[in-house]
């Protein structure tokens, strides 16, 4: 259970906290100064569900993918320095490409890039279930992957860009802190 709380600070900006127990300990989420009651009651029930996912290691709803896709970066490091995202035990690969496509990163792509990572998202799910939980991924799925592109007669450097693009988004989530690893490196 999280309690929100509205605190004053010295320019009488009023600012919210959300306070939680996780293994015995009290920790405190401070929410930006954009967050007005409903947004910071709307953090704090999905900070719970967060909990939960951690706590049981299940996979977050549908809901609660959808408000971390949303959430900026500040707030997505804070959670992550929480111990609330640090780990890929919750996220399946279609949440990891879902959160790519509204990543910065993929929205700054030109059209040409943006298309072949969608022919390449194509190409990966026809392999890989979209629920899959990232951590139970292997290097020799990736293997596999790679093969059953070659048996489709693509060719080598088409399944080498198909690679790399798949490197390079799971590198992303690494780096926004989505994963701890995963097996196309």
């Amino acid at each position: 259970m999280a309690t929100l709380n509205r605190k004053k600070n010295k320019n009488g900006n009023i600012r919210y906290e959300i306070q939680f127990r996780q293994n015995g300990e009290r920790r405190t989420l401070t929410l930006g100064a954009k967050y007005d009651e409903r947004n910071a009651e709307l953090a704090k029930i999905n900070v719970e569900a967060l909990l939960e996912c951690v706590q049981t290691r299940a996979r977050p709803s549908a809901t609660l993918a959808a408000w971390l896709g949303e959430i900026d970066d500040v707030l997505r490091n804070r959670l992550a320095e929480l111990d609330l995202l640090t780990t890929s035990k919750c996220l399946t690969h279609g949440d990891v490409w879902r959160r790519f496509y509204i990543s910065p990163r993929f929205v700054r792509m030109a059209p040409n890039t943006t298309r072949n990572y969608r022919g390449v998202a194509t190409r990966f799910f026809e392999f890989f279930d979209e629920n899959q939980l990232v951590e139970h991924a292997t290097k020799a799925d990736a293997e596999e992957w790679r093969l059953s592109l070659l048996d489709k007669r693509y060719a080598e450097a088409t399944v080498a860009g198909a690679i790399k693009c798949v490197r390079s988004i799971y590198n992303w989530a690494v780096d926004a802190r989505l994963i701890s690893e995963h097996p196309f490196n």
